[in-house]
């Protein structure tokens, strides 16, 4: 019997090369958080949007009892954004 740490190893190092699903998982967390923040041009996105944040900033949403287990996930993913994020002022044009 092969661990799960042994299998998600690179391959160089004996292991499968496998990658963990939580580190995946999170990732994929992330991905979506980032297209909600930026308005990706995605059916899916834009029905989040208008579900949970029609009238609030992203960044600034606050959880609700009634948001969906997707959501609150997604929710997860804000603060690892807030933390990589700048903010460039610049001139209006």
């Amino acid at each position: 019997m092969i661990s799960w740490d042994k299998m998600c190893m690179p391959k160089s190092k004996g292991g499968l090369g496998l990658r963990k699903t939580e580190a995946t998982n999170k990732a994929f967390q992330y991905k979506v958080a980032w297209k909600v923040l930026i308005g990706a041009p995605s059916l899916w996105i834009q029905a989040m949007r208008e579900k949970y944040i029609y009238n609030v900033d992203f960044l600034n949403y606050k959880r609700r009892d009634t948001d969906s287990s997707v959501w609150e996930n997604i929710l997860k993913g804000r603060e690892l954004l807030k933390e990589g994020l700048i903010w460039k002022v610049a001139k209006g044009g």
